[in-house]
């Protein structure tokens, strides 16, 4: 198998993969083109509203979080990732789409000097 050096294994980040009916950290994934850099995240059963990401420079913050009801208890399921960036990118530039659970946000790379 060859190993994506982008994608988040389990084994570096030291954890067990999680039980079954429990929420890992979502899964995430960088592509860098020439002049962009996209990020591709798993988050498969939240909404766009409840869906909040932040973005410098040089990282990306991604939040996902909603208020659940079962059983008469009301509890939070929330995910969150935070990592820097490869390369620095223009903040302004990002476009996020959410399909099919998976959130894509591309932003453009700022020019080197």
């Amino acid at each position: 198998m060859k190993r994506d050096k982008n994608l988040v294994y389990y084994w570096d980040l030291q954890q067990e993969p999680p039980a079954k009916g429990e929420r890992s950290e979502m899964p995430v994934n960088i592509d860098e083109s020439e002049d962009e850099i996209t990020v591709t995240a798993e988050l498969v059963g939240f909404g766009r509203s409840e869906i909040d990401f932040d973005i410098t420079e040089d990282t990306i913050d991604i939040v996902a979080q909603k208020l659940m009801d079962e059983d008469e208890e009301m509890f939070t399921d929330s995910i969150r990732r935070f990592f820097a960036l490869p390369q620095k990118v223009n903040r302004k530039s990002a476009k996020a789409k959410l399909k099919g659970g998976t959130l894509t946000i591309k932003m453009k790379k700022l020019s080197r000097l």
